[in-house]
Parts: C-alpha cells; structure tokens; sequence
C-alpha cells in the first residue's frame, strides 16, 4: 500500500465565455481508493460531473465566463499495487496482442518512431524482460526532473528528453512509476 497526496491549483484569466473540462480528479478504480477528496472552483460556476465506466476517469465540465478563474483539487489516495513478477518476460512486437498493440503507435505527444533509436542505444544492451522496463524507469527517476510549468499541453514525450524536465503528464508519457515497484 502507498499513500498519496494528489493535488492541483490552476489559475486562468478567461477572455471570453468558455467551456472547460478538466480530467483533474483522483479516478475511480479498484488498486485505488479515495480517502478524502476536496474541489474548488471559483466564480460560481456549476460544474457537472461524468466518470468514464471503462477507465474510472472523472471529468469535470462547466461554462466560465470572463474574469479569473481559480480551480483546485486535492485528495489523499490510497494506492494497492501487486507485485510484479521478476521473471515476467518481453514478448516480441509481432507476438503482443492487437488491443495491447495500440498503445505502442506513435501519437502527437509520444513520438516513439523519432524516440526508437535513442531507446535502442540507451536500454537495447539491457536483457530482455521486467529488469529492462525497471533500468527504463529507474532513468527516467534519475534523469528528468519534475519541474512545474517546464512544459505546455503540447509537448512531446522528446522535448521533454531534451530538455530533461516535465510535469505529471509528461512522467505519463515516459513510463508509469509503478512499474519498478
């Protein structure tokens, strides 16, 4: 078990009537459960709520209207995690499943054509298997920092290698840090 704090302050300076939808909230799912929780939103707006049955994703969704806008968020979660097994193994790309598979195409933040090469040269020499995604993770802890506001909502997965600083989405993108637990 592992607990955490989740939280986020946003602060926005809305320029004409607008819609936001914010996926801020700690999801609903069963390695997870929420112990308290708190939401804010400033400027009397009425949000509305919808959760993602498939993910456990909660978003948030309401009209603002000109002026500041502050939203905050925070809750204490408390994680399960199981063991991984130290000998599970690494398939070859022609042996993962077609619904497994999606999710190694390159996207517009995770570029993993132009990343590939790199990848090769930094984890190829690695034995294949969970000690390879371990090294993976364990570089990504000791190579880039989280630093607030060191990225947009469009930076990619390798500006945030160059640069070697990101944000809790960013850590997304490379690699879930659960992974080496």
């Amino acid at each position: 078990m592992h607990l955490s704090t989740v939280e986020t302050v946003l602060d926005y300076e809305v320029d004409s009537p607008s819609h936001f939808c914010f996926n801020i909230e700690a999801a609903h799912w069963p390695t997870q459960k929420i112990l308290s929780e708190h939401l804010a939103i400033s400027s009397g707006v009425a949000p509305r709520t919808f959760i993602d049955p498939r993910s456990g994703n909660r978003f948030i969704r309401f009209d603002a209207q000109p002026g500041p806008l502050h939203v905050n968020y925070k809750a204490e979660v408390e994680v399960h995690t199981t063991p991984v097994d130290p000998s599970l193994p690494e398939y070859p790309v022609a042996q993962v499943p077609d619904d497994i598979f999606k999710f190694l195409l390159p996207t517009r933040y995770c570029e993993s054509d132009v990343m590939c090469q790199t990848a090769g040269g930094l984890f190829g020499n690695h034995p294949p298997g969970i000690g390879r995604v371990n090294a993976i993770v364990q570089w990504i802890r000791d190579e880039i920092r989280y630093q607030p506001g060191s990225t947009r909502s469009t930076t990619t997965a390798h500006e945030v290698f160059q640069q070697r600083a990101g944000v809790c989405r960013d850590f997304a993108h490379w690699a879930s840090p659960s992974a080496a637990r």
